[in-house]
C-alpha cells in the first residue's frame, strides 16, 4: 500500500472531511470533470530507513494534499477540516497501521482566472 492510498482512505474515513467533499478524494490530479470542493493528493517523498540487519520496513513518505474549492475561503475552511482530521491521527487499514504528522508546507494560491482556489498542505506520513 503507497502513502498516497492510505491517505486517501484516511481522508475518507473522517465525516468532517466528506461534509466538504462526499468521496471526491483522489490521487493528483483531480479528474477534468469533478465537482469542487475536491482534495488529490499527491507523494512528494518517502525514506526507508535502514539498520545493520537491512532495511526497517518502515517508510516515511511526505504527501502534499491539495484542497481546491471555488473560492479562496472554501479552500481554506477545507484545509482546517482536513488539518484537524489528519493531525496526529493513527490510521488502520486491514493489517497496515498508519501515523500522520503535519509538516512542512501550508500555502494557498488561485487559477490566473479566479476559476478555483487552493490550500496546499504536507503531511508526513509512517506506515507498517
Amino acid at each position: 500500500m503507497s502513502a498516497v492510498s492510505l491517505t486517501i482512505k484516511a481522508l475518507l474515513a473522517q465525516s468532517t472531511v466528506r461534509a466538504f467533499t462526499a468521496q471526491r478524494v483522489y490521487p493528483f490530479p483531480i479528474p477534468l470533470t469533478t465537482s469542487l470542493p475536491a482534495i488529490a493528493v499527491a507523494m512528494s517523498a518517502e525514506n526507508e530507513e535502514y539498520a545493520l540487519a537491512g532495511s526497517t520496513q518502515y517508510p516515511l513518505a511526505t504527501v502534499e494534499i491539495h484542497c481546491i474549492a471555488l473560492t479562496a475561503g472554501s479552500a481554506i475552511e477545507l484545509g482546517e477540516a482536513v488539518k484537524v482530521a489528519l493531525r496526529d491521527l493513527l490510521y488502520t487499514s486491514g493489517d497496515v497501521n498508519a501515523s500522520f504528522r503535519k509538516s512542512g508546507v501550508d500555502f494557498t494560491d488561485f487559477a490566473d482566472d479566479l476559476s478555483t482556489h487552493r490550500r496546499v498542505m504536507s503531511f508526513d506520513v509512517r506506515w507498517r
